[in-house]
């Protein structure tokens, strides 16, 4: 199985654009490309990577790397490959995600992993199992699709108004009886969290630069936005 790893960018650093790529480069399955996507800004660190495939798109799309993933992922398609994975630039594999997706995927269309919350700087918070749980959502970094959802790429895209929220349109997507799905309970994804929402489930004080929203999402998490005052 030829598998595309896609990684939208946008403005991230050097060191966190390297970080990523070391751990998909670090992966114990060995058949796949490496596949990422400037919204409108290349880094030139990026263009040293050689043995990874660097697509730039003329401006930013400002969709929080919807429109990155979906047209890579069509490229990739169209180019052969039999599945895709997404990792966003800031969060990391653990060394043996592809292997355990690949292993997994038989006839399945759609494969899942877990997910562990680390912070930003990496440091381990807990693992999800109940945020990103392959039933009521998925986490965009925990996503291993086939060729055969290759007609619901489009899903990605949303109104503007709910960029932010659109890999939850995209997930919906999926979520029907005729694409079948497997979730994987071991952890292989680590996600780099900004949102103070996972710092305090993890009984943690949220840093000043963590993200705060007021957001329902499935009736499931509330966030109270931070106390400026």
């Amino acid at each position: 199985m030829k598998i595309a790893v896609i990684t939208p960018y946008y403005q991230e650093t050097a060191d966190i654009l390297k970080r990523c790529y070391a751990s998909v480069k670090a992966q114990t399955y060995r058949n796949f490309v490496h596949m990422m996507i400037a919204d409108g800004e290349p880094h030139p660190m990026v263009r040293t990577l050689h043995d990874v495939e660097h697509m730039v798109l003329p401006r930013c799309h400002d969709d929080a790397g919807a429109t990155p993933r979906a047209l890579a992922a069509i490229s990739a398609f169209s180019l052969g490959f039999d599945a895709v994975a997404f990792l966003d630039a800031d969060n990391t594999y653990l060394d043996n995600h592809l292997e355990i997706m690949a292993s997994a995927a038989g006839t399945k269309d759609v494969v899942t992993a877990t997910r562990n919350i680390c912070t930003s700087s990496g440091r381990f918070l807990y693992v999800d199992d109940f945020e990103s749980d392959g039933i009521v959502f998925c986490d965009t970094n925990c996503l291993f699709i086939k060729k055969s959802v290759l007609h619901l790429l489009t899903n990605w895209i949303t109104a503007p108004e709910h960029r932010l929220w659109s890999d939850r349109q995209f997930w919906a997507s999926l979520v029907n009886p005729a694409i079948s799905r497997l979730h994987i309970n071991t952890p292989t994804v680590n996600y780099h969290s900004r949102w103070a929402w996972h710092y305090q489930h993890a009984g943690l004080v949220p840093p000043p630069d963590s993200v705060w929203i007021d957001k329902t999402v499935d009736g499931r998490l509330i966030q109270t936005k931070h106390n400026q005052g």
